[in-house]
């Protein structure tokens, strides 16, 4: 499921990474790259040698660019989609411990969110591909855990004037998936492919080319073209 393991898992991570070591109110060391260091190490601790892990240069100042000018991305290269699902698992963990111990709004927010995103995740990887009622209702729920609390650090970070948490066009694909597929018992692992993924990264590069008002026009517009020169036979297969 690449909309979740390439593109939100490595977004929320890097906004949580960089939240929890703004200050020494969670992690009692002196300097950021100290309190990054230990999350590697706790980390490392945890997923043991597993071959499908975060590259180790992940937990550094140099590739969080804290104080940047726009969000942060990473490449695969530090987080693989492999590696993505186990660190969403030991991110919530993380979260719910700060949050017990020290529960703030903003703690329990990010417990909510990886919480959420990581419940979703468990219910789409043990389930085949339709939903019981159960799991089609806890789908839903946890999704709405996950994007309020989202929603929530987005506009916080926002008014500190912080690039975190970055709502990418593809999380509301990603809605889409939860509400027209799992609320009708279909599991989005097996209705979501990568063309459909592709299709929103071409979207993107049209809506930051255009007006807002005018984008749903030329959308259709390019589809109607594509269409009548692939119907003439002038695109190649």
């Amino acid at each position: 499921m690449h909309i979740i393991d390439l593109a939100t898992i490595p977004d929320l991570a890097i906004a949580l990474l960089l939240d929890w070591t703004d200050t020494n109110r969670l992690i009692d060391l002196p300097s950021r790259p100290a309190r990054l260091e230990w999350i590697g190490k706790a980390y490392r601790d945890w997923v043991g040698n597993d071959s499908d892990r975060v590259n180790a240069k992940f937990f550094s100042s140099e590739i969080l660019k804290p104080g940047g000018t726009s969000y942060t991305s990473v490449s695969q290269h530090y987080i693989s989609a492999a590696a993505a699902r186990g660190f969403l698992i030991f991110l919530e963990k993380l979260a719910r411990q700060f949050a017990e111990d020290h529960g703030s709004e903003d703690d329990l927010l990010r417990a909510g969110l990886c919480g959420g995103l990581q419940q979703l995740q468990h219910i789409m990887m043990s389930n085949g591909k339709l939903l019981g009622g159960d799991a089609k209702e806890s789908c839903e729920h946890f999704y709405i855990l996950f994007r309020s609390a989202l929603n929530h650090l987005a506009v916080k970070a926002e008014e500190s004037k912080q690039l975190r948490y970055h709502l990418r066009p593809k999380i509301h694909h990603l809605e889409h998936l939860i509400l027209d597929h799992c609320r009708q018992g279909r599991n989005y692992r097996y209705v979501s492919c990568y063309l459909g993924e592709d299709m929103v990264r071409l979207m993107k590069r049209m809506a930051l080319r255009l007006h807002p008002l005018v984008c749903g026009q030329r959308s259709v517009e390019h589809y109607a073209l594509h269409v009548c020169l692939k119907w003439a036979g002038l695109l190649d297969d």
